[in-house]
């Protein structure tokens, strides 16, 4: 499932113009890939921050008659990092496939947790490869089972039919911290040695 964005070209490029553009309540950008040349853009900032609280990460960008599917390849935001200031779309093909981050749920409560660990989540994003129809809105994992000490790896996900996991097998989603000890039961542990 895509996300509707309409843009329109613009034909005023420079930091002068990107700053005008960006005063009438719109957002400037640049459109790529392909082996199309590159098309400056802009649109809506409102119609990109509903796109930014969607799920899917595949964008239809509607331009005049034409219809083009991309994905967001670069935001930059102001010094502040409240306001989006410049995006960068990657067009793709329904043919070919491509790799997008995709947002991780975790679900339960590791049982850890009621014996003093810590849950500590060392990923929230997965980089999934597939075509641009079979991107998920997000990948779920389980966590109710680890323990204290356990981690959970990219390798420990099932096998998905339509995408495949681009991340490492070994890197690390999350982990069971130890409950920590507190300073005074530690000295009073090295007295009573």
């Amino acid at each position: 499932m895509s996300v509707p964005l309409s843009v329109k070209q613009r034909s005023l490029i420079g930091s002068n113009a990107c700053k005008r553009i960006r005063q009438s309540g719109d957002i400037p950008g640049v459109l790529y890939g392909e082996k199309k040349g590159s098309l400056h853009i802009q649109f809506s900032n409102e119609e990109f921050v509903i796109y930014q609280r969607q799920k899917d990460r595949i964008l239809d960008l509607k331009m005049d008659d034409k219809n083009q599917s991309a994905i967001v390849q670069k935001v930059q935001y102001d010094s502040f990092g409240d306001e989006v200031i410049h995006v960068d779309f990657l067009r793709i093909s329904a043919e070919k496939e491509v790799t997008v981050p995709v947002e991780i749920i975790f679900r339960g409560t590791p049982k850890g947790v009621q014996f003093g660990g810590m849950t500590n989540i060392r990923l929230k994003k997965l980089q999934v490869t597939c075509l641009p129809d079979n991107v998920p809105s997000a990948i779920a994992i389980d966590i109710s089972d680890l323990d204290v000490s356990e981690q959970f790896r990219i390798k420990d996900l099932p096998a998905a039919e339509k995408y495949k996991i681009s991340n490492h097998p070994e890197t690390m989603v999350v982990i069971v911290r130890p409950p920590r000890k507190s300073k005074g039961k530690a000295a009073e542990e090295t007295e009573e040695k």
